[in-house]
């Protein structure tokens, strides 16, 4: 693959053919960003030595599943209940770029005075798509990504869970198998 560059050094009335130089691009290697099956658990904080993420705070645990080479889903951890978002990814090289959906379900957890714990779902919008762009890497042989920005870091390691077991967390909530509809297929 290549880009075209031309070089225009004459006034724009000039009839003369300019040359043209190629640059070539880095080839990107298929097996190192298929993403498809793949299951991260997402946190602020690493233990490099063990591989292994910290979570240890509300709200800081996430899950990152990539349902086919194309979709993904993410589910923020929170004990009060969590959030679902979906959307569409694009790998390469050490690239990871997540664009997510306006489309988003949340959960409220609720264990009322007669101890009977309830789940409720809600499905709402924001205004706009967001991106994510994560670094892709590696540590201690398992896949590795990581998200940076300013005032916050997040990390996440590649789990030995598969797909189908992370979404058997979406059968049987009708409003969660409604809003992942149009990414998974049963």
């Amino acid at each position: 693959m290549t880009i075209l560059l031309a070089l225009h050094t004459g006034c724009a009335k000039s009839a003369k053919q300019e040359p043209h130089f190629q640059l070539p691009l880095p080839q990107i290697n298929p097996a190192s960003a298929d993403m498809s099956g793949k299951v991260f658990f997402i946190g602020p904080e690493i233990d490099s030595v063990n591989a292994d993420i910290i979570a240890a705070c509300d709200c800081c645990a996430s899950d990152l599943a990539f349902v086919d080479s194309t979709s993904f889903i993410y589910i923020e951890r929170c004990l009060g209940g969590d959030v679902y978002v979906k959307g569409h990814y694009l790998a390469f090289g050490n690239t990871l770029l997540l664009q997510t959906d306006k489309e988003y379900v949340s959960s409220e957890d609720s264990m009322p005075p007669d101890t009977v714990f309830q789940t409720t779902y809600e499905l709402g919008y924001t205004k706009k798509n967001n991106y994510i762009n994560y670094t892709l890497s590696e540590l201690k042989g398992r896949r590795f990504v990581t998200y940076s920005r300013e005032d916050y870091t997040e990390y996440g390691i590649e789990t030995d869970n598969s797909i189908t077991h992370f979404l058997k967390e979406f059968r049987g909530e009708k409003i969660l198998e409604e809003f992942l509809s149009t990414i998974v297929s049963n």
